[in-house]
């Protein structure tokens, strides 16, 4: 499963598309929605509580991703907001539209038959999408802990096998693990003087383990180093001494 966290961006059809050739499962994230707990009623102080500014405009470019994309069967589940459920109307609106057709709710917890429902309810012209579940944030409805505390992450370097292990992870679904990485060589020195291009020197601790020193342009741009002293050896160092910026990145 692919979760598009987008920066708020409705992934291309073309992405849908080659992710119905291959059987992979689009998890539609905020970029669908374009809610994030970054800017949207999180933080000290709280920032843009009311958030967005143009609440109609915003339910109406979420129909129109709906109606652009539910058709997919690649596509898995809509999702309010990263971190964050959007404002409470906007909210609402969407829980009301994109209800699940009958067809597609759990008998367990409707407590009634497809059979009970009205003819109304049964007419798929009625429905948003009505095939796909909506959840309103992407640390609640039995993400992370449900509750929308960020109890997702680890955000730092890991060992490889350690994503596999059955106690890696507390709870049932984790929205989101981050990892490192830095943009290529090309990228950095497009976007970036020539003292940002100074890969960072690697210093031997006591203990055994490699610490990074990155220079100030990357500190400043929260480089996340690929060692971890006391718990994860240098990842980069396996490879050999990188020589220069094309070596590292």
């Amino acid at each position: 499963m692919i979760r598009c966290w987008g920066c708020g961006l409705a992934e291309r059809l073309e992405f849908y598309h080659y992710c119905d050739i291959y059987g992979l499962l689009g998890y539609t994230a905020w970029q669908e929605f374009w809610i994030t707990g970054d800017v949207d009623g999180r933080g000290v102080p709280v920032s843009n509580p009311n958030g967005p500014l143009d609440h109609d405009l915003f339910t109406l470019c979420a129909r129109d991703t709906v109606k652009l994309l539910r058709n997919h069967p690649s596509l898995a589940l809509w999702v309010g907001g990263n971190e964050q459920v959007p404002a409470p109307d906007i909210n609402n609106a969407l829980k009301d539209e994109l209800k699940l057709h009958p067809h597609f709710e759990s008998l367990h917890n409707t407590g009634e038959s497809v059979q009970d429902v009205s003819a109304d309810s049964k007419d798929p012209s009625q429905y948003l999408d009505g095939t796909h579940i909506y959840i309103q944030g992407s640390m609640w409805d039995g993400f992370a802990d449900g509750k929308g505390d960020f109890t997702d992450g680890p955000y730092e370097i890991q060992y490889p096998e350690s994503f596999f292990k059955d106690d890696f992870y507390q709870h049932g679904f984790n929205p989101e693990v981050g990892s490192v990485g830095v943009p290529v060589a090309a990228t950095i020195k497009a976007t970036m003087p020539p003292e940002g291009w100074k890969i960072p020197s690697f210093k031997k601790l006591p203990n055994g383990f490699i610490e990074e020193v990155p220079n100030p342009i990357w500190e400043y741009h929260k480089y996340i180093p690929y060692s971890k002293p006391g718990k994860v050896h240098n990842q980069i160092l396996l490879y050999g001494a990188p020589a220069d910026l094309n070596d590292f990145a």
